[in-house]
């Protein structure tokens, strides 16, 4: 249901970074697909995101449903959403995650197609209830991402203030890390046209094209990447005065100590990794904890592709840089004992040195020869020969 708890690291991350669907959470969504009608969550609706308000043919079939619901539907959801503001406290407002099941999407769809009807005779922000917090730290714009609800996310992000976009969930995730996580590439750009910041961090140090480069979710990233053009910037003027800066700094950190340019090159996704290249990443950036660049990375690896790659289309790249042990890639490809990469190297033309010695062998032969430099030393030497001749004291 949700995107794993704990981020990338977590077991979870591992099998693709979500959680298993349950049978309930099945049913809810084809009771869902059957009770919706025309309202459509899927990405062919046409949304315009520069009108006033959005156009889909879902939100039009939608409206006249709206407007014949009972008034009782009307005045329990009014409740509901009293009972959630009056509850609210240091940023938690819903009871639990329940409260945002797949069954409930229904009636918020519609519920925020009546509140956008409306939203110009609105004196305050009626949209501050949806921005409330769960007991996980989630939005329904982070819930109606993590159901894939494309309906409800997209009217969120046309209503929400852009401070909204970046609250961040217990584990650090805003709506643009679920977004990626998802593989919601249209999503990502809706965020970043309405004003969502790509730099800010999870739980783990990552931004949302960490977690792109992390998953392999390479449309995800060109969104990412891909700074804002005119027409999108004109579709949003509270935009046009602090425009959304794409790409990001790409010389973040993670809290491992990795750039997206070591992501990318120990998940071997090259076009990745060109993406990143070209859109201006250091391609010699040392990684924190070894200083391993994305070469060293590949040769650690024997990954023989992507080290063709990084010598023959990346021009800027040093040959000689050397990890925090001070090793260069030759050096590397040695210790690998990988005569093709060794040989890939000095073609183009990288100096073949010999790896240092090692620090065991250099420990050794200084231990061996300790016991004996100190005897012999103590025999010729001046307070060598005292203390010697101290034995032959008579104590008497």
């Amino acid at each position: 249901m949700y995107p794993a708890r704990g981020g990338a690291g977590g077991p979870a991350a591992a099998a693709g970074g979500f959680m298993p669907h349950s049978l309930a959470e099945q049913q809810d969504k084809d009771k869902l697909n059957t009770d919706s009608g025309a309202v459509d969550s899927g990405f062919h609706s046409g949304y315009n995101l520069s009108s006033d308000n959005f156009t889909s043919s879902s939100s039009v079939a939608a409206e006249p449903a709206i407007q014949q619901s009972s008034a009782s539907q009307q005045q329990q959801h009014k409740q509901v959403v009293e009972e959630d503001s009056q509850t609210f406290d240091s940023g938690v407002a819903l009871d639990s995650s329940d409260k945002m099941r797949m069954s409930d999407m229904t009636d918020l769809c519609k519920s925020l197609l009546q509140l956008q009807m409306s939203r110009k005779e609105a004196k305050s922000n009626p949209w501050e209830p949806y921005f409330l917090q769960n007991d996980d730290g989630d939005t329904y714009l982070h819930l109606a991402i993590i159901h894939e609800n494309v309906e409800v996310a997209a009217k969120l992000i046309r209503g929400a203030t852009r401070t909204w976009l970046d609250i961040q969930n217990d584990i650090g995730q805003t709506a643009l890390h679920l977004a990626v996580l998802t593989e919601q590439a249209r999503i990502v750009r809706w965020l970043l046209v309405a004003g969502a910041k790509p730099g800010v961090r999870d739980i783990e140090g990552n931004t949302a094209l960490h977690l792109a480069c992390l998953h392999r979710r390479n449309e995800c990233a060109k969104q990412l990447l891909t700074p804002l053009s005119l027409a999108e910037l004109q579709t949003s003027p509270a935009v046009q005065q602090s425009p959304t800066k794409l790409p990001q700094d790409l010389e973040q950190w993670n809290y491992n100590g990795k750039r997206c340019v070591h992501i990318a090159a120990e998940t071997s996704n090259i076009e990745l990794l060109r993406y990143l290249v070209s859109a201006g990443a250091d391609v010699n950036s040392r990684e924190g904890k070894a200083g391993l660049t994305p070469l060293h990375i590949a040769i650690e690896n024997g990954n023989e592709p992507l080290v063709n790659f990084l010598l023959d289309e990346c021009p800027k790249l040093r040959l000689e840089a050397v990890t925090y042990a001070g090793l260069t890639a030759y050096q590397l490809a040695v210790i690998q004992h990988n005569q093709t990469l060794q040989n890939g190297l000095k073609r183009r033309g990288a100096e073949p040195l010999s790896p240092p010695e090692s620090d065991e062998e250099t420990d050794e032969s200084d231990d061996s020869m300790d016991d004996e430099q100190i005897s012999s030393y103590y025999g010729s030497n001046a307070f060598g020969s005292n203390f010697a001749g101290l034995s032959t004291i008579n104590v008497a």
